[in-house]
């Protein structure tokens, strides 16, 4: 079991630590989404800014990888950053032991495992990301959410193919 103390919080307990950190949020209610292209949609924002989280397993433990939705991992680049030579996404059983599904899996809503972002992230004012559900998004300022996220920062990504 690859659990090692890894904490899903729920919608509320998101909400309530940005009302106690001071943090400026906006959330977003929208219809069930699953993919980050669904929510930006949803959303109403550039896919660029709709924060892509991919929950990856490598040497028996657990690793996001945050990255804006408009681009895909570049697996070299995240072998380096992990190091693993070896790396996959979580399955479905891996992801029910934390209760997550596609859709819900955010560095708000998960802590307690490394969590990696793409140095593209920088670039941006603002993201949104889901908050724990797959109706309740999260608009918030990429300063803020790197104070209420432990992010390792460093180059994971490749731009989509056209």
């Amino acid at each position: 079991m690859l659990r090692q103390g890894v904490i899903r919080r729920r919608p509320d307990e998101i909400e309530a630590l940005l009302f106690e950190q001071g943090i400026e949020f906006t959330l977003i209610h929208t219809r069930p989404v699953y993919t980050c292209r669904e929510a930006a949609s949803a959303r109403q924002v550039p896919l660029h800014n709709e924060l892509k989280t991919l929950l990856v397993v490598y040497q028996d433990t657990l690793a996001l990888l945050n990255l804006p939705g408009d681009r895909r991992i570049d697996r070299k680049l995240v072998q380096l950053a992990l190091p693993a030579r070896e790396f996959r996404l979580a399955n479905i059983s891996e992801m029910a032991a934390l209760q997550l599904t596609r859709g819900i899996i955010s560095p708000l809503s998960l802590i307690g495992c490394r969590s990696l972002v793409d140095a593209e992230v920088l670039d941006l004012e603002w993201i949104t990301t889901n908050a724990g559900s797959l109706t309740l998004g999260i608009k918030i300022g990429v300063e803020s959410f790197f104070k209420m996220c432990s992010l390792e920062i460093t180059r994971l990504s490749t731009a989509l193919e056209a």
